[in-house]
């Protein structure tokens, strides 16, 4: 089959049936847990749900009330917010309160008072659809890149709770695997488009004064994530063939406490770089 570079909607992506990093990522704890995630209706939590509405309106706004209805004092329990919420469902859309729209549209102006962002996201190739095979697993790959340059980068555009500063976010990346994302993304446009392309960050807080600070992913970053995506692709091959999809090991293991827990102990001497992560 040949590797593919789409126009389709998001709910069209989502019918693709083909290995995501959304589900691949959930291997990273075990192959039950990628299952689970493959067989469960994905539903986004509040932070995702406002990524997903800064996304639509950078990259797709006449899209925007196709797929979110904005509503005041929604109450779910009366028969009112009842008939609204089954409308909205009925046309597969999202439900989301007017301040959150309002919180969605301040990043959205933050985002494009950034000059060094607003360069990335020139090049118009938004939301490109990806479907690829992996050559080393056989395995069907697809992703959804929010915008491409091509000759220039790959750029992600991420909203975050976490903060937008330089250790913040590399914390944030290596918590939520944004590193293995970005490897099988910029896999995933070599493969469709033949041209190997860095990967940049563009981050949003969610919080005021809405800060933006850009990110070039280093080549060391890269091949972790390639590592890692690769690692869950092999699991996902093996699990299909086999029709068991294991989760933790069964047997007894000994746990240790982390270095940083121990060098809160009075008297602990440590040597090296020991980094409370909370």
């Amino acid at each position: 089959m040949s590797n593919l570079m789409l126009e389709c909607s998001v709910d069209e992506y989502r019918e693709i049936d083909c290995a995501n990093f959304s589900t691949l990522k959930h291997g990273l704890r075990s192959a039950a847990h990628m299952r689970a995630a493959l067989d469960h209706e994905f539903r986004p939590n509040a932070g995702m749900l406002l990524g997903s509405m800064v996304d639509c309106l950078i990259f797709t706004p006449a899209d925007f009330h196709s797929r979110f209805t904005v509503v005041e004092n929604l109450d779910r329990r009366t028969k009112e917010g009842k008939a609204l919420v089954a409308h909205a469902e009925a046309q597969n859309k999202a439900i989301v309160d007017i301040d959150t729209h309002r919180q969605a549209c301040n990043i959205r102006q933050a985002i494009q008072a950034c000059r060094t962002a607003q360069k990335l996201l020139s090049g118009k190739a938004y939301q490109r659809a990806l479907v690829w095979t992996d050559q080393a697993t056989g395995v069907r790959c697809k992703a959804l890149l929010d915008s491409v340059i091509p000759g220039l980068c790959v750029c992600d555009l991420k909203t975050t709770a976490h903060g937008a500063g330089w250790r913040e976010f590399q914390r944030t990346v290596a918590g939520f695997h944004y590193h293995m994302q970005a490897a099988f993304y910029v896999d995933g446009w070599q493969a469709c488009a033949g041209e190997a392309l860095p990967y940049t960050f563009i981050v949003a807080e969610a919080a005021a004064p809405h800060g933006v600070a850009v990110y070039r992913l280093d080549d060391a970053a890269i091949e972790c994530g390639r590592r890692l995506y690769q690692h869950c692709l092999r699991m996902w091959a093996e699990c299909r063939t086999s029709g068991q999809w294991p989760g933790y090991a069964d047997e007894l293991v000994t746990l240790e406490l982390p270095k940083w827990a121990l060098a809160q102990v009075p008297g602990a001497v440590f040597t090296g770089d020991i980094q409370d992560p909370f």
